[in-house]
């Protein structure tokens, strides 16, 4: 799949100048995992089990987020109420909502993969190793 330039653009435009740290928790217990990314050049630094990985990021905000709505309504004053059933659709804008994903890999080859959804500067996620290891993220800012 490719994305468009103007998409790119816009992801991008978001980014610049800003700076996330995060923190990964590894499932199957252990020590914790601590990184950053920066805004400029999507560039994500992290260091797992005394190893720095080093690597990029995409992260694109989506200003809108679709729900469903479903009501009743009766009127009380009828001596035998009938509800009256309805739903709908509908989008609402979300600012700073967005989701992304992390590659980052080590010098002898092994990578880091992530994937994640955050809300102004904070989010959550999950990461894999090479290994099969599960990480749970966590974005502070």
């Amino acid at each position: 799949m490719r994305t468009s330039p103007l998409i790119s653009l816009v992801c991008a435009t978001v980014l610049v100048g800003c700076t996330h740290t995060f923190t990964l928790f590894p499932r199957p217990g252990g020590a914790q995992g601590q990184g950053e990314a920066t805004g400029v050049g999507s560039v994500v630094t992290l260091t797992l089990h005394e190893k720095r990985y080093t690597g990029f990021y995409e992260y694109c905000e989506q200003s809108h987020t679709i729900f469903n709505i479903l009501g009743s309504a009766t009127d009380a004053s009828d001596p035998q109420p009938t509800p009256a059933v309805g739903s709908g659709m509908g989008t609402a804008y979300v600012p700073g909502a967005g989701k992304g994903r992390i590659l980052a890999m080590a010098p002898d080859g092994e990578a880091i993969r992530c994937e994640f959804h955050a809300l102004r500067r904070r989010g959550h996620g999950l990461c894999q190793d090479s290994a099969g290891i599960v990480y749970d993220l966590s974005i502070h800012k």
